[in-house]
């Protein structure tokens, strides 16, 4: 289930800054106060009313005085992303993958199409936020390199914040990590989504070996990312044939191993096997 957020008027903004500031965006308009509360009571209404398992992790008094809370927090007017990030998080509390909670699709395809949005893919790993693949043009950043922060907070913390905005099942984060990490992953598009556009990125990086260092990173069209991403995502493929195979079976010494990486058909066929035939 989505919840949509109310419609926008899409207007074209030229104006770009620099100084560390986010990019002004069309969906910055401030919404009258009492028509996103008219929205925040449909949206309790509806997952009260037609939601199987809207208690099983959260209460229904818990439920409900958060509604309570986002309520009361909307009193001046706000634009659609401020009140994205004040119901986006329910999906937490909620606790299940197939409940979803986004930004609009106009929302989406600007962004696709026309704003700088962070160039670098990520992985979650020991509570740690790690580089794992570099798509900017700045050859300095190397995967494995430890993102401590970005335009001045802490990444982990963003991370983790972040995190609370994507479905799961119950308290496992495994789909959050999956959707956020990963060369083509959706860390970018939640950053734009809760902390803004951005022509550049202030970062602060840690090596392998422990040095820090402070790099300003331009943002990226969405355009190039893809084309650096496809092109690197090649050049591994063609070094690591064998170890992409989804379907795989091998001997180790008398025990028979069969690794079945994904049941994807699209990614079996990537990778010139067929499921049935294997």
């Amino acid at each position: 289930m989505r919840a949509a957020l109310v419609p926008l008027l899409i207007v074209i903004v030229s104006s770009i800054k620099s100084d560390g500031q986010p990019l002004q965006n069309p969906f910055d308009i401030l919404l009258d106060p009492s028509h996103l509360q008219e929205d925040l009571h449909l949206l309790q209404e509806v997952l009260e009313k037609i939601h199987p398992g809207l208690n099983t992790y959260t209460t229904k008094s818990e439920l409900e005085n958060h509604f309570k809370e986002i309520s009361a927090s909307i009193k001046e007017p706000i634009s659609s992303m401020t009140f994205y990030g004040l119901i986006g998080d329910l999906l937490s509390m909620i606790g299940d993958v197939h409940t979803d909670i986004e930004p609009s699709e106009a929302f989406y395809d600007r962004l696709n199409a026309e704003w700088p949005v962070f160039p670098l893919s990520v992985v979650w790993l020991q509570e740690k936020l790690f580089v794992s693949h570099n798509l900017s043009g700045v050859q300095d950043i190397k995967a494995g390199d430890r993102l401590l922060q970005i335009n001045g907070v802490a990444a982990d913390s963003i991370y983790r914040d972040m995190r609370r905005y994507l479905p799961r099942d119950g308290y496992n984060t495994t789909n959050p990590d999956h959707v956020l990490g990963g060369i083509y992953g959706g860390f970018r598009n939640y950053y734009a989504s809760l902390h803004g556009i951005f022509p550049e990125y202030q970062l602060v990086l840690e090596s392998s070996s422990g040095e820090q260092r402070h790099l300003t990173i331009q943002g990226e069209l969405y355009s190039s990312i893809y084309d650096r991403a496809k092109a690197l995502r090649n050049t591994q493929e063609k070094k690591n044939k064998k170890k992409n195979e989804q379907l795989s079976f091998s001997f180790e010494g008398q025990v028979g191993l069969l690794t079945v990486r994904s049941f994807h058909p699209g990614k079996i066929r990537a990778n010139g096997q067929r499921h049935a035939r294997f």
